[in-house]
């Protein structure tokens, strides 16, 4: 598995799991829903300089989202 494919899998789980909304998140990221949509399907990278944001809309480590476990 790849890393932007570990990357998505990983924040959609914690997405479900604290029962968020993608939405929400997308606009905490300032990031485009439908652009945060395409990320989380692998149809769009996850570009590295989000990835900060991301972890913090989530309330999460970064390293969080890297697990392959």
């Amino acid at each position: 598995m790849n890393t932007q494919s570990i990357l998505s899998k990983n924040i959609r789980r914690i997405i479900d799991e604290k029962g968020l909304k993608q939405k929400a998140i997308a606009q905490e990221c300032r990031i485009n829903e439908k652009a945060f949509s395409n990320m989380l399907c692998n149809r769009q990278e996850i570009r590295t300089d989000n990835l900060p944001l991301i972890a913090k809309a989530l309330d999460v480590d970064i390293s969080e989202l890297f697990k392959t476990d």
